[in-house]
C-alpha cells in the first residue's frame, strides 16, 4: 500500500483506509452470523494495511529535518505500543459491560474524528515519481518480474525446501499438501 500512496499521495491512501475500517468495524459489529464477521475482520485488515504505511509515509514527508522526524516517530511507536497494550483491557472492560459488538463500535468515534481532522492538519504531499515508475518491478539478477512472480518464487523455493527434507519435526506431505 506504501507503492499505491506514491502514485495517488498518502493522504488520499489514508482517507480511504479510515473509510474502510469504519465501514468494516460497522459490519463487523452488527454481523448476523460468523461468516460475515470473518470477512468483516478481513476488511478491518484491509483498513489498517492502508493506513498504517500512510501514517509512516506522512510523518516523512511532514517533518523534514532528522530531529523532528525521529520524535514524530518516536511518539507514533510509543502510541501504537500503548494502543497494543492498552487495547486487550478495554475490550475485556466493554465485553464485560456491554455486548460483543461494542470492541467494534469503539472504533468508529476514532475514526470520524480523524475523518474530519486530516484534511485540515494532515499536507496533502506530493506523489513521488521516482517510486511510481518503479511499481510492480523488481529487479533481480535475472531481470525484471512483478510482485507475484516474486511471491510465486518464494513459494516455490518453500515447497522445495520442505520436500528435500529440511523441515525438522514436520512431515513433509502435511506442509506440502497445506501449500497445494
Amino acid at each position: 500500500m506504501g507503492m499505491l500512496g506514491d502514485r495517488i499521495g498518502h493522504r488520499r491512501v489514508f482517507l480511504w483506509g479510515l473509510i474502510a475500517f469504519a465501514s468494516a468495524s460497522l459490519l463487523a459489529a452488527y454481523s448476523p452470523s460468523a461468516n460475515v464477521l470473518i470477512a468483516a475482520r478481513a476488511f478491518l485488515a484491509v483498513g489498517a494495511s492502508m493506513m498504517m504505511p500512510a501514517t509512516l509515509s506522512l510523518l516523512r514527508l511532514t517533518f523534514t529535518t532528522d530531529k523532528e522526524r525521529g520524535q514524530a516517530i518516536g511518539i507514533w511507536a510509543a502510541v501504537f505500543s500503548g494502543g497494543v497494550a492498552i487495547g486487550p483491557l478495554i475490550g475485556g472492560a466493554l465485553l464485560s459491560h456491554f455486548w460483543w459488538g461494542s470492541v467494534f463500535l469503539i472504533n468508529v468515534p476514532v475514526v470520524v474524528l480523524a475523518l474530519i481532522f486530516t484534511p485540515f492538519i494532515v499536507p496533502a504531499g506530493k506523489k513521488i515519481p521516482e517510486r511510481q515508475t518503479r511499481f510492480l518491478e523488481l529487479t533481480t539478477r535475472h531481470g525484471r518480474i512483478g510482485q507475484p512472480g516474486v511471491c510465486a518464487d518464494g513459494i516455490r523455493k518453500t515447497r522445495r525446501r520442505i520436500a528435500s527434507g529440511h523441515c525438522r519435526g514436520c512431515h513433509r506431505y502435511h506442509v506440502l499438501w497445506s501449500f497445494s
